[in-house]
């Protein structure tokens, strides 16, 4: 399953990094129900590009304002209206069980940027161009 990896941009504590499937950004951004200018578009879509010529992967950075919007609009969901939107069924997943398995992937998503927001970092998120 593909992924995206976040990385808190820290220069006194040793990195911290996870590993997130891409399907966390269907769930918190069902259908056009929620707009291109929403927190969770940070997740997947906004965000300084830093590829440079990599031709492999995008990265981009998350100021720590953007960081702790992030944080605050995660900290706003939980799992269990999350799941009621699959349940329910979206333009690109059929209604069903397609998510499950993705709770612990929420759950991390949720406490790496709230951690991250609470210490003022800046997050790389990194993706395959793929």
């Amino acid at each position: 399953m593909p992924s995206m990896r976040y990385i808190q941009i820290t220069s006194h504590e040793p990195i911290k990094a996870i590993d997130v499937s891409t399907q966390i950004h269907f769930l918190l951004t069902p259908g056009e129900a929620r707009g291109p200018d929403t927190p969770f578009t940070d997740l997947t879509v906004r965000g300084v590009d830093i590829s440079g010529e990599d031709e492999k992967y995008n990265v981009r950075l998350l100021s720590s304002k953007r960081v702790a919007t992030v944080a605050k609009a995660l900290q706003t969901q939980s799992w269990e209206s999350l799941d009621k939107v699959a349940k329910a069924g979206m333009d690109i997943y059929p209604p069903g069980s397609w998510h499950v398995g993705l709770r612990p992937d929420f759950e991390n998503l949720r406490d790496f940027f709230s951690d991250a927001s609470e210490k003022g970092y800046a997050v790389l998120r990194i993706s395959s161009k793929r």
